[in-house]
């Protein structure tokens, strides 16, 4: 016989070392350094990695307990404790596992839960809100409403009462009899005074007086431009821009648009003639220097204008129109660039001099093309 493992396992222990079982001593100490639950509860990797360790050392336990077939009931008693003791673990984290995905799943649909129920009272205050400004409108636009009628009868009555004078007037006048008008001259000689200044302003009262009478309604989504001022209200006529568009002279997302300005082209100008010439500088003919400066003739000496395609198209014939000095400039020319043979070891400072004359005189035929031209 041998010491029970489980009511005295350091008698066990020993009773392993003595019959020289090394192996199933390390299988036994592994199974005391079992993890123990904390709080009812285990620690998953850590004891996940002990049942795996424990798996091994029981397949190694069993290959060589079939070669110590004398000790074959301590071996065989180590074995049951062993795997009993994985398997009741394992089990006892499985329904820990199980507990804590069915806590999760608690957690969730409380928290959706608490979500949904913050939404709706969301909901529930937004519509409570639009409800009010929407009541506040609407008694705005009745008083509003209210006020215009009122203002209308006033109108009515004294248009009412204007007639009425007038028929009382046109009657007294037909029996012969005397009316006093200076009430009346006296308006009407203030009435051209005023009307002036109040053209414009009677003109806009009609036209909103106009929009009250017509069918209103409100938008139940804001104008842009009403959204934009935090507006509390959009209203205004059925299928005409809202009050505060039509005030302010904007077009309206709700319905009626401000027409365009009529763009008014301002004709320019036209050129009051020919600006009077510059002084030009004259160059030499045998350097790049200049000489002089030419002044233009008045339009008195000059003769008149003709059609652009009868224009001078040399610089001759535009260079006869000038003076300098009181003399006239002979025809430009221009010698050739080419040389021969003969004159191919001329001096560089004439070549030079050649090249400044020909720069002068492309100069001067360029600015009496813009003059002929202009």
């Amino acid at each position: 016989m041998f010491p029970d493992p489980i009511e005295a396992p350091d008698a066990f222990g020993e009773h392993l070392k003595s019959l020289d079982l090394h192996f199933a001593q390390t299988v036994f100490g592994h199974y005391q350094n079992r993890l123990i639950q904390s709080n009812g509860r285990f620690d998953e990797a850590p004891t996940l990695e002990w049942c795996e360790r424990m798996d091994t050392l029981l397949g190694k336990l069993n290959r060589i307990g079939n070669l110590l077939p004398t000790n074959e009931d301590v071996v065989g008693s180590l074995k049951t404790l062993c795997s009993d003791t994985v398997a009741t673990i394992k089990g006892q984290l499985d329904t820990q596992k199980q507990s804590d995905a069915a806590e999760a799943r608690k957690r969730e649909e409380e928290a959706k839960a608490r979500a949904e129920e913050e939404w709706v009272r969301r909901e529930e205050e937004e519509s409570q809100r639009k409800l009010v400004q929407i009541a506040a409108a609407r008694e705005k636009l009745e008083r509003t409403t209210k006020i215009a009628d009122e203002q209308m009868a006033i109108i009515r009555a004294e248009r009412e009462l204007e007639a009425k004078k007038q028929a009382l007037s046109e009657a007294q006048k037909a029996a012969g009899m005397d009316v006093d008008d200076a009430d009346d001259n006296e308006g009407s000689d203030s009435a051209p005074e005023e009307h002036a200044g109040t053209t414009k302003k009677s003109s806009r009262r009609q036209k909103e007086e106009g929009r009250k009478r017509m069918p209103q309604m409100i938008h139940e989504t804001p104008c842009q431009n009403c959204a934009r001022t935090n507006e509390s209200v959009c209203s205004g006529p059925v299928g005409q821009a809202c009050n505060m568009c039509w005030r302010q002279k904007r077009s309206c997302t709700n319905g009626g648009h401000r027409r365009p300005r009529e763009i008014t082209v301002k004709e320019e100008p036209k050129s009051p003639g020919r600006a009077a010439g510059k002084k030009r500088k004259v160059y030499s003919t045998t350097n790049a220097n200049p000489i002089g400066t030419i002044e233009p003739i008045d339009d008195a000496d000059t003769d008149a204008a003709q059609p652009v395609g009868k224009r001078p198209r040399t610089a001759a014939a535009s260079a006869s129109r000038v003076r300098f000095d009181g003399v006239s400039i002979p025809k430009a020319t221009r010698k050739s660039t080419r040389t021969t043979k003969a004159n191919s070891k001329k001096d560089a400072n004439e070549l030079f001099a050649r090249l400044g004359q020909e720069f002068a005189a492309v100069m001067k035929t360029c600015e009496e093309l813009a003059e002929a031209f202009d």
